[in-house]
């Protein structure tokens, strides 16, 4: 799992850390706007922080924001990986990961596969 770090955190951070998880999910298809809903309706209505959208460029790929707390720059990681994970299942969308990106504010932390 390749990671880039950028800014403060770039060593790695050890202390709580809290910030917004962005990941992107290849489909190979192109998404519709009621997978989107789908979606938007599972995690929206717990959590308000959750965004769902199609990337304007690539109408196969799944974006999904997510606000979290975590330990470590790495478990942000980890935890946007699971709630893209989790959206994808939600409505059985095939494909990959694309990437997965946490700003925190010891910096920012990239995961591609």
């Amino acid at each position: 799992m390749p990671t880039t770090r950028k800014g403060v955190g770039a060593a790695g951070h050890t202390a709580s850390v809290r910030g917004a998880i962005s990941g992107r999910w290849d489909h190979g298809a192109a998404i519709d706007a009621a997978t989107v809903s789908q979606v938007n309706a599972k995690f929206w209505t717990s959590d308000d922080s959750v965004c769902v959208w199609v990337d304007g460029r690539r109408p196969s790929v799944l974006c999904v924001s997510i606000d979290v707390a975590a330990n470590t720059d790495d478990e942000a990681i980890a935890e946007g990986r699971s709630a893209l994970d989790e959206a994808v299942r939600t409505v059985s969308l095939t494909g990959d990961p694309v990437e997965i990106v946490a700003m925190t504010d010891t910096g920012m932390i990239t995961w591609s596969p």
